[in-house]
């Protein structure tokens, strides 16, 4: 899994990913 690479948790996977999407869905 690439988070896991990243070095981080998969609810701060997403937590990226809605941050800069913000009104879009994952």
């Amino acid at each position: 899994h690439a988070w896991r690479a990243a070095g981080y948790a998969p609810e701060e996977h997403w937590r990226r990913w809605v941050k800069p999407l913000d009104g879009h869905e994952k």
